[in-house]
């Protein structure tokens, strides 16, 4: 797993491309009105493949499709 990190001030963005085929989680850190805000993307397959997936219990799967997830979350 990479993961470079690129802070200035009170802002912290890091990018880790995972093992997973295509799997990217990308994380910023700021703060708003004094919170401290994570906002993370995640993108699932990115380059479309198709491929077989396992759990590690000996079976074989579709693996996933083409996805996008976005999470913000605010610390009070």
């Amino acid at each position: 797993m990479s993961a470079p990190a690129f802070s200035r001030g009170h802002r912290r963005m890091t990018l880790y491309k995972l093992t997973a085929p295509g799997l990217y989680f990308l994380s910023f850190l700021v703060f708003v009105q004094g919170k401290r805000t994570t906002l993370q993307a995640v993108i699932n397959n990115a380059t479309g493949e198709n491929y077989w997936s396992s759990d590690g219990n000996n079976l074989l799967g579709v693996g996933l499709p083409r996805t996008f997830k976005v999470v913000a979350k605010v610390e009070l």
